[in-house]
């Protein structure tokens, strides 16, 4: 054993001995005094962003071409396809709900499959083009309308009447705005929401659906009737404004309004397969829904405005109402009176059958 370890040991002995014999130890250094003790060491650390990469677009098969879908092709680098057929080149394809799919929409949009999405904008000038009779993403399974093929009933079914197609909606397209829609174009640059079809017939797809929202100088065709409202307990009825549009060659009526206080001005329907406008009356929690200074009709249905006369009655003025056997017809609710002279004395009626109907006669 050498000097240095004899030394060391006789060293631990002796604090060994002290402490047994208690003798105080020296007071080793504690964290808080090692924290006092050294000299303060200061830095800056400047996080470096983590880039994130932009995801890549699903493609599509469109016509033959694989296509990035619900982004916007900007400029040369829009794609062109056969539209009702001429060639346009298109900005968008979209399809599928939120939040995948834009909620603004300009340019030339084909829409390739179902929406539902919350709110959506459409900027002056924009063409819709709907894909007729083809759906790449079915969202809507209500039985009822998955029906196929022509109703040979004489039977109401599921609002189709006799000879019409029934909904089909696993192959055809559906746009839902569980929110609202704000469409609002101009006299120069109006919104076009058409089929895709080279020959497009009423039915090619299936409906235009918004809660609330407003829809000024649109022109909506080929489709089933442009519904707007909601449900009836799903509380204050919500506001909605269609102004100075044209709704034609539908299947089905050409509006269906549920619940909701809505204005219709200016605008024009034709052609639809069922009644002009349709559903007004029927909430009784709405505060207002009015029609002036619009042209409704002809039609292939019986009635050009109509409902059920339990809610608030509408108020219907300064229209023209032409070319259908009923202008005006609510079912007869006992409890309800509705403005009967009203409607005969502040609307024009041009080969209406019978003007006024509320017997259901």
């Amino acid at each position: 054993m050498g000097f240095r370890t004899t030394l060391a040991t006789l060293v631990a002995l002796v604090t060994l001995g002290a402490t047994a014999c208690g003798a105080t130890p020296q007071t080793s250094p504690t964290i808080d005094n090692l924290v006092t003790n050294t000299p303060t060491v200061s830095a800056t650390y400047t996080p470096t962003a983590v880039p994130t990469a932009t995801p890549e677009p699903v493609y599509q098969e469109v016509q033959g071409v694989r296509v990035p879908t619900n982004i916007y092709l900007e400029g040369d680098s829009c794609i062109p396809m056969e539209l009702q057929g001429q060639e346009k080149c298109v900005n968008m394809f979209v399809y599928g709900t939120s939040p995948v799919v834009p909620d603004n929409w300009e340019g030339i949009v084909n829409v390739i499959g179902d929406i539902e999405i919350r709110n959506l904008t459409i900027e002056p000038g924009t063409e819709v083009y709907v894909t007729a009779h083809n759906d790449i993403n079915n969202l809507f399974t209500y039985p009822g309308n998955m029906l196929q093929g022509i109703n040979e009933t004489h039977e109401n079914i599921e609002g189709v009447h006799y000879g019409e197609y029934f909904y089909d909606e696993g192959n055809h397209i559906t746009i839902n705005v569980t929110g609202e829609l704000y469409a609002v174009g101009t006299e120069e640059e109006p919104i076009l929401i058409t089929s895709d079809a080279a020959e497009p017939t009423r039915w090619d797809w299936n409906e235009l659906i918004f809660r609330s929202g407003i829809m000024e100088y649109n022109i909506v065709e080929y489709s089933r009737p442009v519904h707007m409202g909601g449900e009836h307990d799903a509380g204050v009825p919500p506001e909605t404004i269609i102004k100075n549009s044209i709704i034609r060659h539908t299947g089905g009526a050409g509006l269906f309004v549920l619940y909701t206080n809505i204005v219709i001005d200016g605008i024009q329907i034709y052609d639809p397969a069922h009644e002009g406008i349709g559903g007004l009356g029927v909430s009784d929690g709405v505060d207002y829904q009015i029609i002036r200074n619009s042209t409704i009709g002809p039609i292939l249905g019986y009635i050009c405005i109509g409902g059920d006369g339990k809610g608030t009655p509408p108020e219907i003025y300064d229209n023209i109402i032409q070319g259908c056997e009923h202008g005006i017809y609510f079912l007869p609710q006992p409890e309800q009176e509705f403005p009967v002279e009203d409607y005969l004395n502040n609307n024009e009626f041009i080969n209406v059958r019978v003007k006024f109907s509320d017997t259901g006669d």
